[in-house]
């Protein structure tokens, strides 16, 4: 792992000390680095530009259910146009919520079906990102 930061990033009056690192993995190319005074503290900004190569996503189908403005309130629509009188006549509270729930969940599979969407996810964890995290666990067991 290497300090992209080669200049002091924090500057007193009297001193100035490199204490505000970015640090990259060492296979990592990096293209430019600046450090800037920006004037908002005795900290300065940095700057790193990094190539990091191809993108490591993987696309994935999922079933999922779209709920637009638009769709609820054709839901609630459909909903008021039901007749609920065959909840009302059942014989006791099992029929009642059977029926109930049939006639809601027909109108809001119609509504709401299911659809086929795309999501983008990692397909692992990169070297660097392994290194980094077991660099912090490292951290993490000295300081306590």
């Amino acid at each position: 792992m290497t300090n992209t930061a080669k200049s002091a990033t924090r500057i007193t009056p009297s001193t100035g000390s490199l204490i505000d690192v970015i640090i990259t993995y060492k296979d990592i190319p990096v293209l430019y680095t600046a450090v800037v005074d920006l004037g908002l503290s005795d900290h300065l900004a940095q700057i790193v530009e990094i190539n990091i190569g191809k993108k490591n996503w993987k696309t994935k189908t999922v079933l999922r259910r779209l709920f637009t403005h638009n769709s609820i309130e054709e839901f609630k629509h459909l909903l008021s146009k039901e007749f609920w009188n065959d909840v009302y006549n059942c014989l006791d509270i099992k029929s009642s919520l059977e029926t109930f729930l049939g006639t809601f969940l027909h109108c809001f599979n119609i509504t709401f079906p299911y659809k086929s969407v795309n999501l983008r996810e990692r397909s692992n964890k990169s070297g660097f990102q392994m290194e980094l995290l077991c660099q912090v666990r490292e951290w993490k067991h000295q300081i306590i």
